[in-house]
């Protein structure tokens, strides 16, 4: 391994990691927190670095340059902090999400992941925020039904109008 790369990392995450070896190569590993997510393991190869993210992705770095390495440890910095969602598996597709970038990116990232469960450092990912939202939503949703209910009765009317808007926003709470 890179002795410059290895004491950056090491500066960075202490013993968090340790070196292996496989085929005579050595390598950096962090162990799981759950073996659902599974280790990350950096490489190195001849033209660049390689890490493995748990049980899901994979991604290249140049080892040899001090920006894409400080990315790398902010990029891991966030994932053992819960702060990066990761999906699918090395034998098909998958991929990873930073999350607070950008709201409307991870709600449509969340959507699609192609019916793979979802995973942070310490384990399967549970988006309560979204749940929160929902319900938030399907309150408001009530009390305005409840108030046109309200409103109709007090003019006497005999129907129930429903605008379209709170149609699709109930339709929305259960996609």
């Amino acid at each position: 391994m890179n002795a410059a790369f290895v004491e950056k990392m090491r500066a960075r995450f202490g013993e968090r990691f340790s070196i292996a070896e496989n085929d005579g190569s050595s390598y950096l590993k962090f162990p799981a927190a759950c073996a659902e997510f599974g280790d990350i393991d950096i490489y190195e190869s001849i033209i660049e670095g390689l890490m493995y993210v748990g049980n899901f992705t994979h991604d290249h770095f140049d080892i040899d340059d001090d920006e894409d390495t400080d990315d790398l440890a902010e990029l891991l910095e966030k994932l053992f902090a819960d702060g990066v969602i990761c999906w699918g598996s090395h034998k098909g597709s998958g991929g990873w999400f930073v999350k607070g970038n950008n709201a409307e990116k991870e709600r449509a990232f969340l959507k699609n992941t192609d019916g793979n469960d979802r995973y942070v450092w310490s384990g399967l990912y549970k988006a309560k925020a979204t749940q929160y939202g929902k319900l938030a939503v399907f309150i408001v949703m009530v009390t305005v039904i409840i108030w046109a209910v309200s409103l109709n009765i007090c003019i006497k009317s005999t129907s129930v109008v429903f605008h379209p808007l709170a149609l699709y926003a109930v339709v929305q709470m259960f996609v």
